[in-house]
């Protein structure tokens, strides 16, 4: 199996500063203050994964790990809609 490329908040064309939404209730925003996955969330400088796991423990789930980019959202489109459609969209450019 060959490795996955991992990708950066920038990948997905955000930018420092840029506030994020919480899929189950908009009202909780988070900040991105790193290309690498870092955001601001409550008080703590934290990863899409690590913040989207305590809200989701909080709505009752008892995963364990979470992929943060499907559970984070910017301009009403999850991060890894917006990654892929970005992804998706430079692939047609280079063909």
């Amino acid at each position: 199996r060959k490795p996955r490329k991992s990708y950066s908040l920038f990948d997905a064309s955000l930018s420092v500063g840029d506030i994020l939404h919480y899929v189950k209730d908009e009202g909780i925003t988070a900040q991105v203050v790193a290309e690498k996955k870092k955001i601001f969330f409550e008080e703590n400088e934290t990863s899409l994964s690590a913040s989207a796991l305590i809200l989701l423990q909080r709505d009752g789930y008892n995963w364990r790990k979470v992929n943060g980019w499907h559970f984070w959202m910017f301009e009403n489109e999850t991060l890894v809609g917006r990654l892929n459609r970005i992804l998706a969209e430079q692939n047609t450019d280079n063909e």
